[in-house]
C-alpha cells in the first residue's frame, strides 16, 4: 500500500475554489499552509518557494522585469493545536504574474524544505488581475469562526431587455445629426459670401487703377511738354510751367482729389483741377 503523505499542503485566503483550480488576485496575499501528519522534531524550515506551470513537466515561471514571480513571507508555529496537533508552516505569498500572460496557464506553488524531505507543490492556482467577477469562496480557519460574510446578490439586466436601444439616445443621436448638418450649412454660406466679398473687391481696385491711371495722364503729357523756350531765362519762364516740370509722380497724386479715388465713376471736378495747377 502506499505510505500516507508526511505533510498537508492547503491553500488560503484564495479568491475563489473550483474542481480543478484556486484563483487568486495578482498583488493580493493569500496563504500556504503546511501541516505534518505526524510529529517532527523539529519542525522542518522552508529553504524557498517558485512557482511552477501546474501541468508536466512542472516548468519554472521567471519574468523579465522581475528577478522572482512571486514574494513570500514565513510564519512557524510549533505550538499544538487541535487543528494543526504537529505545529504548522505558513507562507504568505503575493504573485506578480497572470495566467492570462501564460496562455492561460495554471501555476504550482514548488516549496523546497530542510533535513532532505521531497519538493512540495499545492493545488493549481490561475491568476486574475480584478477580483469583481468573483466570490472568496476559501478563509482561514480563524478568521471564519469570528466573522460571519454575508453574499451579496448582483443585479443581473436581462439581455433581452439590455439589448433594446433607448429612444431618448435615438432622439438625441438625430437631434446632433441635424444641428451638425446645419452648422455645415452655415459655413458653406459664409465661405460663399466672403468669396463674393473679395471678387467685388478685386473689381473695384481694377476699376480704381484704371482711373488713377487716367486721371494722371494729362498731368504727365502737360509736364513733359511745357519746356521753357531756348530764348528765354528761368525767371522769364512762366511760374505755373516750371511748377508742373518740377512735379512728380507723389507729387501729383497730392493734387488729385482723394475722395474719388474709393469709387469706381470718375469724377466730373478732377481734370479742372488740374487745369487750374496749369
Amino acid at each position: 500500500s502506499m505510505a500516507a503523505p508526511l505533510f498537508n499542503v492547503a491553500l488560503r485566503d484564495t479568491l475563489s475554489a473550483s474542481r480543478d483550480f484556486y484563483t487568486v488576485v495578482k498583488n493580493a496575499p493569500f496563504s500556504v499552509v503546511i501541516t505534518p501528519t505526524r510529529p517532527l522534531h523539529p519542525l522542518p524550515r522552508v529553504i524557498s518557494v517558485g512557482l511552477v506551470y501546474s501541468q508536466p513537466p512542472l516548468r519554472e515561471v521567471s519574468l523579465l522585469r522581475k528577478t522572482s514571480p512571486l514574494e513570500y513571507k514565513l510564519h512557524y508555529s510549533t505550538s499544538p493545536r487541535e487543528d494543526f496537533p504537529h505545529g504548522k508552516m505558513t507562507i504568505e505569498v503575493r504573485l506578480f504574474v497572470l495566467s492570462s500572460q501564460h496562455e492561460g496557464e495554471t501555476f504550482k506553488l514548488a516549496v523546497q524544505l530542510d533535513n532532505g524531505h521531497s519538493t512540495l507543490y499545492t493545488e493549481p492556482i490561475k491568476a486574475v488581475s480584478k477580483a469583481s467577477s468573483h466570490t472568496r469562496k476559501t478563509s482561514s480557519p480563524t478568521s471564519s469562526s469570528s466573522t460571519a460574510s454575508y453574499p451579496s446578490t448582483p443585479v443581473v439586466v436581462p439581455s433581452s431587455i439590455a439589448s433594446v436601444p433607448s429612444p431618448t439616445d435615438d432622439c438625441l443621436s438625430g437631434s446632433r445629426k441635424r444641428k451638425s448638418s446645419s452648422s455645415l450649412s452655415h459655413v458653406l454660406k459664409r465661405i460663399e459670401r466672403e468669396q463674393h466679398r473679395q471678387r467685388v473687391l478685386i473689381d473695384v481696385l481694377i476699376q480704381q487703377n484704371q482711373f488713377l491711371m487716367a486721371s494722371l495722364a494729362p498731368v504727365l503729357s502737360v509736364g513733359s511738354s511745357a519746356v521753357p523756350p531756348s530764348g528765354l531765362s528761368d525767371a522769364e519762364s512762366d511760374p505755373a510751367v516750371s511748377l508742373v516740370n518740377d512735379l512728380s509722380l507723389s507729387h501729383a497724386l497730392e493734387y488729385l482729389p482723394l475722395p474719388h479715388l474709393i469709387f469706381p465713376s470718375p469724377p466730373t471736378h478732377a481734370l479742372p483741377l488740374v487745369g487750374s495747377l496749369l
